[in-house]
């Protein structure tokens, strides 16, 4: 029953594109143009801060929330850091008659160099009904790991809902 259990957990984060995602659920094609939004934007040579409704947009994905800090790091890599009450990201189906993935943190931060993407604070993700959730969920894109981890709130336990048939 265990191994049944890990099983369908493993194709759980396959489905929600964190088992495999290199360049398919959480990282978009990279070629694609990086469109932001926000109320207001304080411009400079390393950190460009946005505030105010924030949506970044790149392909089919889609980052909300109420403040986005880009900054550029050495040899065209980025570090971004998205906090909102809460801060959201889409990501489309990959295929037709999939579910969308949606994840929602009151801080999302992405590392290009080191291709990690956490959400952090209340953490969520959702797909179709299947669920992780728990205080920070962190995914490395290069080593195709999910990490969930409750820190000791709501009774220190990470909570996952699977489907059954899926």
């Amino acid at each position: 029953m265990r191994g049944r259990n890990l099983r369908r957990l493993a194709c759980f984060l396959v489905i929600c594109g964190l088992s495999t995602a290199g360049p398919a659920a959480w990282a978009v094609n990279k070629n694609d143009p990086i469109n932001i939004e926000a109320d207001s934007a304080d411009l400079k040579e390393d950190v460009s801060v946005y505030t105010g409704r924030v949506r970044l947009t790149q392909g089919g994905m889609v980052l909300s929330g109420d403040r986005l800090v880009v900054r550029k790091g050495t040899g065209g890599n980025f570090n971004l850091s998205l906090s909102g009450r809460p801060a959201n990201i889409y990501q489309p189906p990959e295929q037709q008659g999939a579910a969308p993935i949606r994840g929602s943190a009151h801080q999302i931060e992405y590392g290009s160099g080191q291709e990690i993407l956490e959400l952090r604070g209340d953490a969520a993700i959702d797909r179709g009904g299947e669920k992780i959730a728990g205080e920070s969920i962190r995914y490395n894109v290069r080593e195709r790991r999910t990490l969930v981890n409750n820190n000791g709130t709501s009774g220190g336990r990470v909570k996952i809902t699977l489907q059954p048939g899926q």
